[in-house]
């Protein structure tokens, strides 16, 4: 055999040998410094066992009012992004509880939510996108909302859309902020294969840790079209789900968990509530047109654009979207006109 093929195969089988066993060599020191979530709760939210996880959460206002004309006030759910948590919605509590109760969830994997091991569940797996449907679904029987605007922002946005399309009958109407329904919601179908391997098992939460770092805060800075006005609280607020136990381990969970968008033009047109569609102009995660793309397939879909704002709109223009979430309700009979006065 040529004198260059033998050191070819010699450098490809130690490059080989390298990425088989190489993992197994890397240490995956104990998370430190995290805590029971319930020991880092607020006064003013609740843990509620759903499908047999706890689960944090926030309630504002009665979930059944009724107004004097008999109109059913409307009770939103609110679901927030990757990397976020229910703090993510506090310019919005307020507002919105003027016109029926609001309901904010941890996601599992984020914020104050337990986040168990593959070995510490049963049945469906409350990472998978199933699993926090039924979850959604639990809570809102939790609090009384038989029915409910649900309000998503980026990974959030496609769980409002999933459960639009397979629980049509608890869904009246959605609010889309930058919903992540074309891209950026989960692990393409080629790649999943390898986040089972035993090399991706072993250093996947290692990986994941890397959003406790630096990294993670400069992923919440580009979300922003104005990173300058992000407070040291707002910071704060978003490491919550790294003060947790296990917090590296579930993220890693969701991660293999996850699945790509599938929301193609014969699905979304199955979507038939009023919908609203709110980007920033400056979103780097979610271009604006696939925003606008979104609006244009949904049957009862509007879109508009905030000015001079990006991926998080809801924490970085919330004037902006209460003025168009205000309209909007108004315009489609969600809320009487009093209502708004």
């Amino acid at each position: 055999m040529p004198i260059r093929i033998t050191i070819t195969l010699v450098v490809f089988g130690i490059l080989l040998l390298g990425l088989l066993v190489g993992p197994f060599l890397v240490p995956v020191p104990d998370l430190e410094n995290t805590q029971d979530p319930q020991t880092l709760a607020r006064d003013n939210t609740s843990f509620a066992t759903l499908e047999g996880l706890s689960v944090h959460y926030r309630a504002v206002g009665a979930a059944t009012d009724t107004d004097t004309s008999g109109l059913e006030t409307p009770g939103f759910v609110l679901l927030h992004g990757f990397g976020s948590n229910l703090r993510s919605w506090r310019a919005l509590y307020d507002p919105l509880s003027d016109y029926g109760s609001v309901i904010a969830l941890d996601r599992p994997g984020f914020g104050l939510t337990e986040k168990p091991s593959d070995s510490q569940w049963s049945g469906t797996n409350p990472y998978s996108p199933m699993g926090q449907q039924e979850i959604v679904l639990e809570l809102m029987d939790e609090v009384g909302l038989e029915q409910t605007i649900l309000v998503g922002n980026s990974a959030g946005g496609t769980l409002a859309l999933q459960l639009a399309l397979n629980h049509p009958d608890r869904v009246r109407a959605l609010v889309l902020l930058s919903p992540a329904a074309y891209a950026g919601g989960g692990t393409p179908g080629w790649a999943r294969p390898l986040l089972f391997t035993p090399q991706l098992e072993r250093v996947g939460p290692l990986i994941m840790r890397q959003f406790g770092s630096e990294q993670g805060l400069n992923l919440l800075r580009d979300s922003w079209a104005n990173p300058d006005d992000i407070t040291d609280q707002m910071i704060e607020d978003y490491q919550l789900t790294q003060r947790t136990d296990n917090w590296d381990e579930a993220l890693w969970e969701l991660t293999q968990a996850s699945r790509a968008p599938n929301f193609n033009a014969e699905r979304l047109s199955n979507i038939t509530v009023p919908t609203l569609v709110l980007s920033g102009t400056d979103d780097p995660i979610v271009a604006p047109a696939q925003s606008e793309r979104l609006a244009q397939a949904l049957p009862n879909g509007q879109y508009r654009a905030l000015a001079d704002c990006g991926h998080l709109p809801h924490e970085e223009c919330p004037d902006a979207v209460l003025d168009a979430v205000q309209q909007w309700l108004q315009n489609e009979g969600l809320v009487e006109s009093e209502t708004l006065q």
